[in-house]
């Protein structure tokens, strides 16, 4: 028998075959089980970013009686944990002749699951001595269980409106900034003592088919309130309803008049809706429908874009909803209310009115009302 004697090469080469077999073996029985081409979202999306860390919501936290009370005498916020009264700390500042005063709790809850809830402050930022106001904000104050003590961090929501929202996503509370626009918003979510960005959600904005604009209605102004009667079927029933436009004057507490108020609604059954709605730029009438009535949009100029909010009808009258990444929700302080009495109101006709309104059939309401 001859044997075929190897030499040190190829045991080498042998080997190394065998290693490399081997390591893909043992990477195929360990590793493909785990691994996954589908995108994470939600709360896997969070743990994969960099940027955002992610509150683990299967451990168990104990949870804590926690309470917050704005005090009278200083303005100063007090916490009691588990039935003990602790002095935050935190109270009205002063800070390069800006004075933020806290104007009360918004609201109480745990924030990023660690079993003891935050305080959301509404805050008034102006000038000292209270002459001029910059707007408000929110601040959040936490208990830090390894200080032992109360910190608080500021929320500029970017809102034109004063409290802050707070909705669940993903199980967790987050908070909403830049939610002027009902189509567009940024989520934010409370991580070890601050905040972190964890979406931004944005939605087409639709094209009306009609719209009202404070110049088209009331080119003129002046110092007294006016009102203007168009004519649009709002309920798709065949019939043309009265939509009663008003002008509140350039004397007048909201804006000084810089503003389009829709008065009222007078259905063609006869039936009158008192709305009310102050709106700061034009307003334009949807194909969309909700309960039966037209959807509106109004349409602004921000500080750095145009920006537009969305209104639908609840059955007697309409309110501002904004899209919360999921369905439509309605804001909980979002309209601005303008009262004007019209049994001796002053009406304006002009030729050239909004689109696919009848200038003759305005005509002829009017003079009926005279």
């Amino acid at each position: 028998m001859t044997f075929y004697k190897r030499n040190e090469k190829e045991i080498l080469l042998i080997l190394l075959a065998i290693f490399i077999v081997g390591t893909i073996l043992i990477w195929v029985d360990l590793g493909m089980n785990s691994f996954s081409f589908v995108r994470p979202t939600g709360q896997e999306a969070l743990a994969d970013s960099d940027s955002i860390a992610v509150v683990d919501s299967v451990g168990i936290v104990e949870k804590h009686d926690v309470r917050y009370e704005l005090r009278e005498d200083d303005n100063s916020i007090i916490a009691y944990i588990d039935g003990k009264c602790i002095n935050t700390g935190i109270r009205d500042r002063e800070e390069d002749n800006v004075t933020n005063c806290i104007i009360k709790i918004d609201n109480t809850v745990d924030l990023d699951n660690d079993g003891y809830a935050e305080a959301i402050l509404m805050v008034e930022a102006s000038s000292t001595g209270g002459n001029l106001s910059f707007g408000f904000h929110s601040e959040i104050v936490h208990y830090d269980q390894f200080s032992d003590k109360f910190k608080n961090i500021e929320f500029i929501s970017q809102s034109r409106y004063e409290s802050c929202i707070i909705e669940r996503w993903c199980d967790q509370w987050s908070l909403v900034a830049n939610y002027q626009s009902s189509f567009y918003f940024e989520r934010y979510i409370f991580v070890n003592g601050g905040l972190q960005k964890a979406e931004t959600v944005e939605k087409d904005v639709p094209q009306s088919v009609l719209a009202y604009t404070l110049e088209s209605l009331f080119p003129n102004g002046g110092s007294e309130p006016l009102w203007y009667l168009t004519l649009y079927d709002i309920n798709d029933d065949g019939e043309p309803d009265e939509i009663m436009m008003a002008y509140p004057g350039n004397a007048h507490v909201y804006n000084w008049g810089n503003l389009l108020v829709l008065n009222n609604i007078i259905l063609s059954n006869g039936k009158k809706h008192s709305v009310n709605l102050a709106f700061q730029g034009n307003v334009g009438i949807l194909q969309t429908k909700t309960n039966g009535m037209h959807d509106l949009i109004e349409q602004w100029e921000g500080a750095s874009q145009v920006l537009f909010r969305l209104y639908k009808w609840d059955g007697n009258t309409y309110h501002a909803v904004r899209w919360n990444g999921s369905q439509w929700v309605r804001y909980d302080d979002a309209e601005w209310e303008c009262v004007l009495n019209d049994e001796d109101a002053e009406f304006v006709v002009e030729e050239e009115v909004v689109e696919a309104v009848d200038t003759a059939a305005i005509a002829d309401e009017v003079n009926e009302i005279e």
